[in-house]
């Protein structure tokens, strides 16, 4: 790929990403009702997803610093949304993992979310959808060939 078409597609992935949160994802859909902000959020998911992560593995995820991933996850412990749980093969390492609080309150968001974005999509016709469908799998296969860390 040429250096031109290359710089078109990140110009492209630069202007999606505001116009998906903008346009699909409200930033404190139904976070209103709590004390829990985007960032809270964001530590609930990566938790989900991983199941049990280090504050260090949080830090780097989040890109903030570990003294303000400390008060997130205090935060959120005081909330019951996640606990710490020492390693068993290493009792130095301390594990974040979600309560069931913690999975019911994701759980929920996550049919809120749902809910909002079907009804954004009503929108679409048949052939939209299907386009939007075939698109949306292309990225997906696309992005999945990236390694993350």
């Amino acid at each position: 790929m040429n250096k031109n078409n290359l710089e078109y597609v990140v110009d492209q992935l630069l202007t999606l990403f505001p116009l998906f949160r903008k346009k699909l994802f409200r930033p404190n859909l139904n976070l209103e009702h709590t004390d829990l902000t985007p960032s809270h959020f964001h530590v609930i998911v990566m938790l989900n997803e991983a199941k049990r992560l280090t504050m260090s593995d949080i830090s780097k995820r989040l890109s903030i610093s570990k003294p303000n991933v400390t008060t997130l996850i205090d935060h959120l412990i005081i909330k019951q949304m996640v606990t710490r749980i020492r390693s068993h093969e290493d009792r130095r390492v301390v594990y974040i993992v979600l309560t069931e609080e913690g999975k019911l309150f994701f759980d929920q968001y996550k049919k809120l979310l749902a809910a909002e974005l079907k009804q954004k999509l009503t929108i679409f016709d048949e052939d939209d959808l299907k386009e939007l469908w075939n698109a949306l799998e292309v990225v997906n296969q696309m992005i999945s060939k990236i390694d993350s860390e």
